[in-house]
């Protein structure tokens, strides 16, 4: 009798032994996940680190009113709506530009797309579109996440409103741009620096419907520097750095 019920009583403890080892492997694989949770959020508050510093150079609002003038003429020196935040403003490669919208592109664009529209009833009972989410709350939202990284505020982050034609998109439109520099840059002249447009890159898209007609929109895949060529800005109505 003794010798079953200890049989009985050794069973019972492996059956328990072998639960507690699998609890203590779950309880390990949370704290991993724990653990891989806290160091996303600690990215995304924190960033992806500084810049490259030691090729960082100070860029004046002069030089930055010579640039911008130099890239688009009258539609600048003629915008009714300039605001030029700073007196300076660091500037750095476009390398590290890229890196940070990688970032980004990676943490928080994911947070707001896709674009939005939604159909609203009025109080005569007509229908009406309202763009919930468009370009001018993908240029904010980019304008909005640098502030939480001290070492990406100094920066030229630009906003522009205004007139564009493209193979993608005409007509009205937000967006963002940058300036970067590479090493011939000697803060007196605009030799060694370029302005380049932020622009959403497409991902999935969809045609909907407008007063003037289908219009094809898209999901937003990742921000990245690009050429001025990629549209033409044929006014700019409102700017600030």
């Amino acid at each position: 009798m003794c010798d079953l019920f200890g049989s009985k009583c050794r069973s019972e403890l492996a059956r328990a032994n072998e639960r507690i080892a699998t609890l203590e492997s779950e309880v390990g694989a949370y704290d991993g996940k724990i653990d891989e949770l806290l160091s996303v959020v600690n990215l995304m508050e924190n960033g992806p680190g500084a810049p490259s510093l030691d090729r960082m150079r100070v860029l004046s609002r002069d030089v930055m009113h010579q640039e911008l003038t130099e890239v688009f003429g009258e539609r600048y020196t003629g915008c009714p709506h300039v605001l030029l935040s700073d007196g300076d403003w660091l500037v750095g490669p476009k390398q590290d530009m890229d890196f940070y919208l990688d970032y980004y592109s990676m943490f928080w664009l994911p947070k707001l797309k896709p674009y939005k529209i939604i159909e609203w009833t009025r109080l005569d009972s007509t229908k009406v579109q309202i763009w919930a989410r468009d370009c001018d709350d993908f240029s904010d939202f980019l304008q909005g996440v640098p502030t939480m990284h001290l070492d990406r505020t100094p920066l030229p982050w630009g906003q522009m409103w205004g007139k564009v034609e493209g193979a993608f998109i005409s007509g009205g439109h937000a967006f963002n741009f940058m300036l970067t520099c590479d090493e011939s840059f000697d803060e007196v002249t605009t030799a060694g620096l370029e302005t380049w447009l932020i622009e959403p890159q497409k991902g999935r898209g969809w045609s909907v419907p407008t007063p003037e007609g289908p219009l094809d929109v898209y999901q937003v895949a990742s921000y990245r520097l690009r050429p001025m060529a990629d549209f033409t800005v044929l006014e700019i109505w409102f700017m600030k750095v």
